[in-house]
């Protein structure tokens, strides 16, 4: 939570106090309110409250998609790195007006994002234990005709339903991280770009952001895109003047990699709670079985990880419910004690007294074509709010 460095003894005492906390503030939930209407390609903005202490971004989007065709002969559903249904949510960025970026991942980049910070999988079906029956864990619809990534489609109406939380403090239990919104010269803004679902198809097929290579006769697409968003806050007295506050931030990237060794230099300025890497070539994860030599090196220390194969086993098993694909290498330096849902700092990594950081690994198959590594990283910052 926002630190304070003004006021008497007794009121910075209280700002650490978590009692105190609670007595002084109040948590309320509200929409945020759109500056425009879904738009096919578009971009979505939200502008976040001036006031209280942000926590978290619930958000809820409701899609349905119509493809009519007289035939379709070829082409299917986006697959990875950026696979449908979240290729629909093309970036999701959370930035301030005084160039303050927190969050700018993909949409399949969010949805990692949030599997491997909490360590469930929110698309995972489950056996509800009264009546018996099988559902998906958020229950609100996502195995109705399901886009499916790499299938090929057929004529018919697709749903797409899914609510995951915007984490924007590091821990909204122990209130470490939230984001302090009542300096008025500072406006927070959330940007929700939508993938081209309709633009790029012709009546003879076409590809865009959710199919690729679709081909036939008579093809036609149209959506429906209803999105809510509501974000959690603490209001606090006006007299509260915090003025340093930590924040959040992640990033994804992309790098291009090759068979043999690779190494990606993350910057070196932030302290890191979690890094990943998605390793994918023509549009499908690499295997872990192709994968040796993972090394975490930093000013000439090393920790290694998957050394052979009973380990790569055993790190893949571990990381079922918490990574979404078979190419995906995680470090997660923040969890304590062996609890995901008690995300704490303990053992979040400063970069900032590091001259040099690399990710290596190697790839032991030949890959031919697109292949790439989408780096994901999750830090904290400090910044002067006025």
């Amino acid at each position: 939570m926002a630190t304070q460095s003004t006021g008497t003894a007794s009121q910075q005492k209280q700002a650490f106090n978590l009692d105190t906390f609670l007595k002084l503030t109040t948590p309320l939930v509200k929409p945020l309110t759109p500056s425009q209407a879904w738009q096919d390609g578009g971009t979505q903005l939200y502008t976040l409250p001036q006031s209280g202490l942000a926590s978290l971004i619930m958000a809820y989007f409701d899609v349905d998609i119509t493809l009519n065709a007289t035939t379709i002969t070829g082409g299917t559903f986006a697959a990875s790195p950026y696979p449908a249904p979240f290729s629909i949510i093309k970036n999701i960025s959370l930035y301030s007006n005084q160039n303050l970026n927190l969050i700018n991942c993909t949409g399949w980049g969010w949805y990692k994002w949030v599997r491997m910070r909490y360590g469930i999988d929110p698309f995972a079906t489950v056996t509800n234990f009264r009546s018996g029956d099988t559902i998906d864990q958020l229950g609100i619809g996502n195995t109705v005709n399901p886009i499916v990534p790499g299938a090929t489609p057929a004529a018919g109406t697709y749903r797409f339903r899914i609510a995951l939380p915007i984490p924007i403090a590091y821990n909204r239990e122990l209130l470490t991280g939230l984001l302090f919104l009542q300096n008025n010269s500072i406006v927070y803004t959330l940007a929700v770009q939508y993938g081209n679902i309709i633009g790029g198809i012709s009546a003879t097929g076409g590809s865009n952001d959710l199919f690729t290579g679709l081909v036939g006769t008579g093809i036609s697409v149209s959506a429906t895109v209803n999105t809510a968003l509501n974000i959690e806050t603490f209001l606090i007295p006006a007299n509260y003047p915090p003025q340093v506050s930590m924040f959040m931030s992640v990033q994804e990237s992309v790098y291009a990699i090759n068979t043999g060794m690779n190494a990606i230099r993350p910057p070196v300025n932030d302290v890191y709670t979690m890094l990943s890497l998605e390793l994918t070539n023509n549009s499908a994860p690499i295997s872990l079985a192709n994968i040796d030599n993972v090394v975490f090196q930093y000013s000439g220390n090393i920790r290694r990880y998957q050394e052979n194969e009973p380990t790569k086993a055993a790190w893949n098993y571990w990381t079922t419910n918490c990574v979404p694909t078979d190419g995906t290498i995680i470090w997660d330096f923040g969890t304590r004690k062996g609890l995901p849902w008690k995300r704490d700092t303990y053992d979040a990594f400063n970069y900032t007294q590091v001259t040099d950081l690399q990710l290596q690994f190697d790839i032991n198959t030949a890959i031919t074509g697109v292949s790439q590594a989408t780096f994901l990283a999750e830090s904290l910052r400090f910044i002067k709010q006025y």
